[in-house]
């Protein structure tokens, strides 16, 4: 996981940021790390930047309502979003199928009417940043969504979540450290070196030989 956000953000210490702060974000949400690990690849993979990443996934978090596959749902969508700069009709369907028109959102908060801003949506105009406002608004205090993956992880199926990741974090670290302690980086080359002398030994065995073994 460290080696493909280092690829996609170009740098290792941005990766190790990342993957520390979408821990952080696991640790307070019903979701687990790995949803968070493959939303923030789809958003990348899209071209979102870096540093807008958590945000971006913390908001969706809230509007998902903890559910994995809505969350999933709507990060391939705002990626698809962002990836053309503004909303289309495919990617509205999404985000509605997910759990959250943000045109509703719009309507909502600025007094448009529905149909203007379908008509708005037609032509084009709805950009990626009237979205991601609406996420804001949405999540923000007074918004339908506010605190809702906070609620969410105080659940018991969000307790157990928790439990799972921090289960996975410790075998994780007993892994680097066992990785470590057993030198795996230049053992395991050797063991396969090994292993293909032993496989090229046994064939040029006599056939009784082998037979016998």
């Amino acid at each position: 996981t460290k080696i493909a956000f280092e690829t996609m953000l170009g740098s290792a210490t941005k990766a190790t940021y990342l993957i520390s702060e979408l821990q952080k974000e696991s640790s307070k949400s019903p979701l687990e790390e790995s949803d968070y690990q493959q939303s923030a690849k789809t958003l990348l993979n899209f071209g979102v930047a870096g540093n807008s990443i958590v945000p971006t996934l913390k908001m969706l978090g809230d509007i998902s309502l903890g559910n994995a596959d809505r969350f999933r749902g709507m990060s391939l969508a705002f990626g698809q979003t962002s990836a053309t700069g503004r909303l289309m009709g495919q990617d509205l369907n999404q985000m509605i199928n997910a759990g959250f028109n943000p045109l509703q959102e719009i309507s909502r908060t600025t007094g448009e009417s529905m149909a203007s801003l379908k008509k708005r949506m037609e032509d084009g105009s709805i950009s990626v940043q009237d979205v991601a406002n609406a996420f804001k608004t949405a999540t923000s205090e007074g918004g339908r969504f506010f605190g809702s993956t906070d609620k969410q992880s105080q659940t018991i199926s969000g307790l157990f979540s928790t439990m799972k990741d921090n289960v996975g974090k410790a075998l994780k670290s007993l892994g680097d450290d066992i990785s470590n302690a057993l030198n795996l980086k230049d053992l395991l080359p050797k063991i396969s070196e090994t292993l293909g002398s032993i496989t090229s030994a046994f064939s040029n065995l006599d056939p009784a030989v082998k037979k016998a073994l």
